[in-house]
């Protein structure tokens, strides 16, 4: 019966990070989000886990001008798509960088609050504590990978995407 126990707790820990990696995901996104569709007048996509081959879209929710499309399920994928060919560079600047600003939100908030709360069980079952560890676990990792400029085949961060139009303003 002990193991069963064990099981079911990391089954629990597996399926609540899960949960967790993608709530941090989308408020990473909607980070980039909210300044697309307050500084445009077109529509605007967050795009949640890979598109597979035949880009087949499981779930789209629209809420005005906003679309949320789930793809798949992978917290650790997603982005934003919006009209920027009327955007001048300091807008895109600010588009691009409200994903980190977003997920440093997360994590500072998380930090204040981390001291203030006690190690209490929720539901008799998990620490608030441990909640509050991972959530940050994820905020941080959103953070730091996508405000290190990166540029590879598939992938282009946030922080390339600044570094590149603040060095397009600079030469203006």
């Amino acid at each position: 019966m002990e193991i069963f126990k064990i099981i079911m707790e990391v089954i629990l820990v597996i399926v609540i990070s899960f949960m967790i990696g993608c709530g941090t995901s989308i408020i990473h996104e909607l980070g980039h989000a909210i300044p697309a569709l307050v500084l445009t007048k077109d529509r605007v996509k967050i795009t949640l886990g890979r598109l597979g081959e035949d880009n087949k879209e499981f779930k789209i929710i629209r809420i005005g001008r906003l679309s949320i499309v789930i793809s798949s399920l992978n917290p650790f994928i997603g982005w934003t798509s919006w009209n920027e060919s009327q955007l001048t560079e300091n807008k895109k600047i600010i588009i691009s960088a409200g994903g980190p600003v977003a997920s440093l939100v997360i994590l500072l908030t998380l930090l204040l609050i981390n001291k203030n709360v006690g190690n209490e069980l929720l539901l008799g079952i998990f620490r608030l504590k441990a909640l509050i560890t991972i959530t940050k676990n994820f905020a941080l990792a959103g953070f730091i990978l996508t405000v290190i400029p990166i540029k590879n085949n598939n992938y282009t961060s946030d922080g390339y995407k600044i570094l590149k139009l603040i060095k397009l303003n600079k030469y203006k």
